[in-house]
């Protein structure tokens, strides 16, 4: 690589992992995950000393990216550089370079042992600027032999694809396989490398025959049914089956009977405690030198966490759904109130006007009527002018969620006569414009409970962030909750309790 003179920026100024979790992470697609699995551990039995590239591939496909690949430390320098045995993608022909150990990225993500996201590498390391297509994003995560570092799996965008928690997720998953491979290509035979892979593995992995008898059991088994291997090997895969779901594995194994595959299949399984988890299943054949099918194995994903964050997102869309909804007809609201009632109430000002002018031909009663309703109409149009913007304030969407708050209680704390202390992070930023509208519409909400309700002569807002959330704190000094309301809330018996 060439070198350059360009000065190397901080390492802190390509790093942006925090906006992994910041930004909107895909579905998990665990059907395509099982099926990399399988045919990664049917790859190292057929071509173990490929595996590395194979990795790579797998890579390249399951994150979509521009170029994949693994790096590992040296062996023969006491670990001063990192190669790459293996690359996918764009950036194959770099195949049998590297980087330092003590300068780039893969020797960053060891030391802090962590998964890393950068942004133009080449600005910080600049022996990458020859190297073509340059990085938009590079995600890395770590794998381990005996628990040592030994080197990083990577996926890299070279346009405007963006990472997500989604694809750190999946990239840590197949992390865990790099580490079993990595250290089976090098010290054991095919068979013993597949039992490696599989005993490593956090995924269930259950090979039965056509009787349904279990006659291998892996950790990721024991750890997500309950059953230590000497417990299940021997048992009818019924042990982990519930009763209502039985006539479902009966036509499962008559399917594997005929040879038929089964790929992604989502239901119900049960741990030796008793309770039931929802589970992804791919099922394959396995068949003898003959090609007859003697039984069939099995990868087992607990998708409980999963279907808890369908449901919350399912929930979460239809309440961003009527929020949406609830917006549109206050922008509607707005507008008449401003375009309609508004514009009248300014003709009638000029109106008034008219006849003030001529207030020497009124009576004395009839001026001081015209004056007191010419101060009237100021009023109400002013009244007009914040409540059209308290419906919808369009600073939220011309400048963002902190100048709409700062507004907002700028005008909250002069109208409900409270000192209200604002607190915003100042490296927020804006926010995708659902989430805006939400946490402005829940600090107007709190406030308003809290002048309906608290009692209260102070209150404050912080709006704050970590990498994985934002938090909106709505605090006051009023009289609280009641014994009762809390009472009420505890037992379902109130949906609202004011207070602030």
């Amino acid at each position: 690589m060439a070198e350059s003179t360009q000065a190397p920026v901080a390492l802190e100024s390509i790093l942006c992992t925090d906006e992994l979790y910041l930004r909107s992470a895909k579905p998990p697609d665990y059907q395509k995950e099982n099926q990399a699995l399988v045919a990664l551990m049917q790859a190292l039995v057929n071509s173990p000393q490929g595996i590395l590239q194979v990795l790579a591939e797998t890579i390249l496909q399951v994150l979509n990216c521009g170029s994949a690949g693994v790096s590992v430390l040296s062996t023969n320098d006491g670990g001063a550089r990192f190669y790459w045995p293996a690359i996918a993608g764009s950036w194959k022909p770099h195949i049998g370079g590297g980087t330092p150990r003590n300068f780039g990225p893969c020797g960053d993500v060891l030391d802090r042992n962590t998964p890393l996201l950068f942004k133009n590498i080449e600005r910080r390391y600049t022996y990458f600027l020859p190297v073509t297509p340059l990085v938009e994003e590079a995600l890395l995560v770590p794998f381990y032999v005996a628990k040592k570092a030994v080197g990083t799996i990577w996926a890299v965008a070279h346009n405007d694809y963006k990472f997500d928690a989604e694809d750190k997720r999946q990239l840590e998953s197949l992390a865990q396989f790099a580490s079993a491979a990595y250290q089976a290509v090098g010290s054991l035979d095919a068979s013993s490398q597949l039992a490696a892979i599989v005993e490593s593995s956090d995924d269930a992995i259950v090979s039965k025959n056509l009787d349904g008898v279990i006659n291998s059991w892996n950790t990721g088994a024991e750890c997500l049914f309950g059953y230590t291997a000497a417990e299940a090997i021997g048992k009818h895969i019924f042990l982990i089956v519930p009763p209502d779901r039985r006539e479902e594995e009966i036509a499962i194994l008559e399917r594997l009977r005929r040879g038929i595959r089964v790929d992604h299949f989502e239901t119900v399984r049960m741990r030796k405690d008793g309770t039931r988890l929802d589970i992804s299943l791919t099922i394959s054949p396995v068949k003898d030198t003959a090609g007859r099918v003697i039984g069939a194995s099995k990868v087992a994903r607990d998708i409980t966490e999963r279907k808890r964050i369908e449901g919350a997102r399912k929930e979460a869309e239809v309440s961003t759904r009527l929020l949406q909804v609830q917006d549109a007809e206050r922008r509607r609201i707005s507008r008449e109130l401003h375009d309609g009632v508004g514009q009248l109430l300014a003709a009638i000002s000029i109106n008034v006007s008219q006849i003030k002018r001529e207030k020497s031909k009124l009576s004395q009663a009839a001026a001081r009527c015209a004056d007191e309703n010419s101060d009237l109409i100021e009023q109400v149009l002013t009244e007009i002018r914040t409540m059209s913007y308290l419906l919808h304030p369009p600073m939220l969407e011309e400048l963002g969620l902190q100048s709409a708050l700062r507004w907002y209680i700028d005008g909250f704390a002069e109208r409900g006569k409270m000192a209200v202390a604002l607190e915003l992070a100042c490296d927020l930023g804006r926010l995708p414009e659902d989430y805006e509208l939400s946490l402005f519409r829940v600090a107007q909400e709190c406030l308003t409970n809290i002048h309906r309700h608290s009692g209260a002569s102070t209150a404050s807002v912080r709006l704050s962030h970590t990498p994985k959330e934002i938090t909106l704190e709505v605090k006051d000094d009023g009289k609280g909750i009641s014994e009762q309301m809390q009472s009420n809330i505890a037992s379902g018996e109130s949906t609202g309790s004011g207070g602030g």
